[in-house]
């Protein structure tokens, strides 16, 4: 099989020749990936079996200043809805100021100056990668920033959301089908450039529990997530929706089938049971990650790393449908060696034939 072929077959629940698997790095390990390897491009170097890439940045020069409180201090710079980041390069371990956080009104958020992510010079490269990586042999993944009710997060804040849906519907709405129709319009440019998959997600757990009940989840989750997949499958309903959610999202799983989300990731295994998963829910949703990040890879030694390697092939990765991978950024604390053992013992253990 090439790297196409075995993505199809995963993505299709059948066993390929063997397991995909990929990771991200922070900053601080390209840097040392440079010094080991040579290269920053690890994705490259390592030949994951999928390409994958963004929408271009705006060209928009908005001044998002008069929508925070602050100066905009040297570490820091605005993101498209004009999110104030502060404190580091790497996304994830930033400081976050919320634009709408103060706002009161359904004026404001109807005059507020949204990003122009329908314009088309935003998708042209993809559909240029696309086509490449298939010529290549390769599939190709194109992914969203955030999914709807994290960008909502972003610009109003996460609390400000969660009290105005319970107290004062009527008000975030306007705000919620604003972002959900400009994040349709994404997903139909990220479609039209023939992707295999589109990469979204919305926390709604913690690794304790639900944040939301699946009520919550349903009307609002849920209805933003099944607009933005049947602007996907309107234009190609052979590109699979894949969805990222850390914690214990277990008790939404059904609810996500429902919505048409074909891939779930990260499976986070301190939290939930990837085999229980596998058997519950392997026959409708392609699982991706349950490499422990917080556990085996940042405190394992490089046999662990490959005895959960061995395990999840046992458990989650029979019968095919599985990806595999750690269930998030590998963070500056993993050593380097464990990132080499996951790669061998993928290599090793993860082969079907």
């Amino acid at each position: 099989m090439n790297h196409h072929q075995r993505i199809q077959a995963v993505l299709n629940l059948k066993e390929p020749d063997r397991v995909p698997f990929s990771f991200k790095l922070t900053e601080v390990h390209m840097d040392i990936c440079e010094r080991q390897l040579g290269t920053r491009d690890y994705r490259t170097y390592f030949d994951f079996d999928v390409k994958a890439d963004k929408a271009a940045k705006t060209k928009l020069t908005t001044d998002f200043t008069k929508f925070h409180d602050i100066d905009p201090p040297e570490n820091s710079w605005f993101n498209q809805w004009g999110v104030l980041f502060v404190g580091c390069d790497t996304y994830h371990f930033a400081h976050r100021y919320n634009p709408m956080a103060k706002f009161d009104s359904v004026e404001q958020f109807e005059s507020y100056p949204y990003p122009d992510i329908d314009a088309q010079y935003r998708y042209e490269h993809l559909k240029v990668a696309a086509a490449q990586a298939h010529e290549a042999g390769y599939a190709f993944g194109a992914g969203f920033a955030l999914g709807p009710i994290q960008t909502i997060w972003n610009i109003r804040g996460m609390d400000n959301f969660m009290v105005d849906a319970t107290v004062n519907e009527s008000f975030i709405r306007v705000l919620y089908d604003k972002v959900v129709d400009l994040l349709c319009g994404e997903a139909e440019g990220l479609a039209r450039c023939g992707p295999d998959i589109i990469y979204n997600g919305d926390n709604c757990a913690t690794q304790r529990g639900p944040m939301v009940s699946r009520a919550f989840w349903r009307d609002w989750y849920g209805e933003a997530h099944k607009k933005i997949r049947r602007t996907i499958r309107r234009i190609d309903p052979n590109i699979k929706y894949y969805y990222h959610a850390d914690g214990m999202c277990q008790e939404f799983l059904p609810d996500m089938i429902d919505t048409g989300i074909d891939i779930f990731d990260p499976v986070q295994p301190e939290c939930m049971d990837p085999g229980r998963i596998k058997k519950q829910f392997g026959d409708k949703l392609v699982l991706s990650g349950a490499i422990s990040i917080q556990k085996t890879m940042p405190f394992g030694t490089p046999h662990d790393v490959a005895a959960e390697v061995k395990l999840r092939m046992g458990t989650i990765g029979a019968g095919g449908g599985y990806m595999m991978a750690p269930t998030h950024f590998i963070e500056p604390e993993v050593p380097w060696g464990n990132i080499m053992a996951f790669v061998a013992a993928a290599k090793e253990y993860g082969r079907y034939d």
